[in-house]
């Protein structure tokens, strides 16, 4: 029987990879993460202006170094009334998910409600290291900041994030119910096509 093929993901995020194992399950593909590769992927520098860019450049890095067709993401959080921020830097805003949720919230602190409309995008490259090709895809998810974590569930920005279509923040959902919204899963849709014409495999 031939090989099952591998992709890589290009992120040491457990949290992330789980998501990615879920969403993308059914494909006839083996996942593994650059971290369990060995492959630190905070060495790579993260230089871009945009999602996109930043995705771009994990992919193409990851993807020349195990010469494997290589899917890399880079995701944030955009809250509208503070022209976009944390954005591109929604990870590095602060040291650790707490402190980053405590400066948000404390930027955001008395404004009402309705104000406070926010989305998470995730843009992610599918890099092909044998013929050099990207793909690009981007998935969003609308919804609001609330005024406090609420929930246990998820990482990031997860507990503070309110999501109109599942009535609850991520903090609150299950993986189940935020893979059904997700900006992370909304993505995933797009590159299980490209995976599967790559591979030429079958769903």
């Amino acid at each position: 029987m031939p090989a099952v093929p591998m992709v890589i993901f290009g992120s040491s995020n457990r949290d992330k990879l789980g998501e990615v194992l879920t969403i993308l399950a059914g494909l006839n593909v083996t996942i593994k993460s650059a971290g369990d590769l060995g492959i630190d992927v905070g060495k790579i520098a993260e230089t871009g202006s945009t999602f996109s860019e930043n995705a771009r450049l994990k992919a193409v890095a990851i993807g020349q170094t195990t010469k494997s067709i290589t899917i890399a993401d880079d995701s944030g959080l955009a809250v509208d009334v503070l022209g976009g921020e944390p954005g591109i830097f929604s990870a590095r805003y602060e040291a650790d998910d707490q402190k980053r949720i405590t400066k948000l919230l404390g930027k955001l602190n008395g404004m009402p409600y309705l104000q406070r409309t926010a989305h998470f995008t995730c843009a992610i490259c599918v890099y092909d290291p044998r013929t050099k090709k990207k793909f690009d895809v981007i998935g969003k998810t609308d919804g609001f900041i609330v005024d406090r974590p609420i929930g246990q569930n998820g990482f990031g920005y997860d507990s503070i994030f309110f999501s109109p279509e599942l009535g609850k923040t991520f903090g609150q959902a299950t993986l189940t119910e935020k893979n059904f919204v997700s900006h992370r899963k909304r993505a995933l849709e797009l590159v299980r096509p490209i995976l599967i014409k790559l591979f030429k495999t079958k769903d």
